[in-house]
């Protein structure tokens, strides 16, 4: 989750807000249909992993997968759907892509992707029937760094013998660095195969912050100074299976971009919805931002009892009557007591109704103890000397490290990607071997609800 000014670069000295006329928060209409195949089936997120179905004491380790051959110093790329996952990777002879089962494991050979050569997978999202390659187009800048230079007259002075002057002087060196210009992207379906050429996202240069699902045919980039919607059109299923299909040219990306107002606090919203931020100032201060552009929101998010803002964990979530619930940890009071608030608008009835002149409203008093519903204490992996420490939204730690040397010795976690499936932490991480290196991967079955992990005091004492 974006927090802080440590996201300084993401959101701290970003201009004032350009909304797009009309703004809503409704998923874009659905396309018209068109004659020919049906559409694949959907390829949603997966359900994400929470102490109920990643929680187990000790993780079941599979693998390694081997993928195939990653260029020297390449980037790679992973991403599940509902349906099974995508690998893609910059390989010796451009960039590839792979199918996965939700272990991680491999489905068929691997294929190409035309990208173009100065670009470095990013981020695979599941959408539409298939996803949506993300790839990072590179520069190196002829850059010159301060430094210190030796004489060439010194380098040969006989040894012992007194230098008739100072052999060592300021200078400037050469010192090439690699910088984002802009990102394409590349739709596949949830064989890797490409529908329709890469298609370049305007506006940079830019980083990809986080990636936020929406709905089954949307999701949104968060950049260092924008938020960029995009909405996808189903994909048409081609009638024989084979990489040479293509998607009508219909099928094009719809991309609308937001400039974000400076905030001290972004916060993605989770959940079955159009793909949503909340930016959120010290002082508790909303505004959401979504397809429609940036809108305020009346009324703020603090009490006596909460702290200062910055230091507390939030949680944002599409609940089922189509409102934005929002949950806070009052830290003060305990570490696992939580107060509520939902954002209501009036005249939105329903999920997807228009979400104009939004109100905060506080949801009953702080309570302590289990989430309520829509929340969930959601997991997350994070990566430190070859091992993988899941911790919950309110700080705990559950169960064992993942410990990827248990299943290859070779393993590290120094570029390792980790995505969930929906059944398990997929994880794929470089390994040299010879002249070349290999993409592999393990998958962490943790399946199984929490049994012992540290309480949230606990943890918060060994932070």
């Amino acid at each position: 989750m974006p927090s802080r000014r440590t996201c300084a670069a993401v959101l701290a000295s970003l201009a004032a807000a350009r909304c797009v006329p009309a703004p809503t928060l409704a998923p874009a209409p659905a396309p018209a249909a068109a004659s020919g195949p049906p559409p694949a089936a959907p390829h949603r997120p997966p359900p994400e992993a929470t102490t109920a179905n990643a929680g187990a004491v000790r993780c079941q380790l599979r693998g390694p997968s081997e993928l195939g051959a990653l260029a020297a110093g390449g980037a790679f790329a992973l991403g599940f759907g509902d349906r099974g996952g995508l690998a893609v990777w910059a390989g010796p002879g451009g960039a590839r892509a792979r199918p996965l089962t939700a272990f991680a494991e491999t489905v068929g050979a691997e294929v190409a992707l035309a990208l173009p050569k100065d670009a470095a997978p990013r981020e695979v999202v599941p959408v539409a029937g298939g996803f949506v390659v993300l790839a990072q187009r590179l520069v190196v800048r002829p850059l010159a760094c301060a430094s210190r230079c030796v004489d060439a007259t010194c380098s040969s002075w006989p040894a012992g013998t007194p230098q008739p002057h100072v052999c060592s002087r300021p200078c400037w060196r050469p010192c090439p660095r690699l910088e984002p210009v802009g990102l394409v992207a590349q739709r596949t379906d949830s064989a890797g195969c490409a529908l329709g050429a890469w298609v370049p996202l305007q506006g940079g240069p830019f980083d990809i912050e986080a990636v936020i699902p929406g709905t089954d045919r949307a999701f949104a980039l968060v950049t260092g100074k924008d938020f960029i919607s995009i909405h996808v059109p189903a994909a048409r299923a081609p009638a024989v299976r084979s990489c040479a299909a293509r998607a009508p040219a219909s099928d094009a990306l719809e991309v609308t971009r937001s400039e974000l107002p400076a905030a001290d606090y972004a916060l993605p919203v989770r959940g079955s919805g159009p793909p949503t931020l909340l930016l959120l100032d010290e002082g508790g201060a909303l505004r959401v931002v979504g397809p429609g552009g940036v809108r305020s929101v009346q009324g703020n998010f603090t009490d006596a009892l909460s702290g200062r803002f910055l230091d507390a964990r939030l949680q944002a979530r599409w609940g089922p009557d189509g409102r934005i619930h929002v949950a806070r940890q009052v830290w003060l009071s305990s570490m696992d007591t939580v107060q509520y608030a939902v954002l209501d608008a009036p005249g939105a009835a329903s999920a997807g109704g228009a979400l104009d002149h939004l109100a905060l409203r506080p949801d009953g008093a702080a309570e302590r103890g289990a989430l309520r519903t829509p929340f969930a204490e959601y997991i997350e992996p994070h990566g430190e000397r070859g091992r993988f420490r899941r911790r919950t939204w309110l700080h705990r730690t559950v169960g064992e490290d993942i410990d990827l040397r248990a299943a290859d010795p070779d393993a590290s976690d120094a570029r390792a990607r980790v995505a969930w499936s929906g059944e398990a932490f997929a994880i794929t991480y470089a390994v040299p071997r010879g002249g070349v290196a290999a993409l592999r991967a393990v998958a962490a079955d943790c399946s199984g609800a929490s049994a012992g992990g540290n309480t949230a005091e606990t943890q918060a004492t060994q932070d």
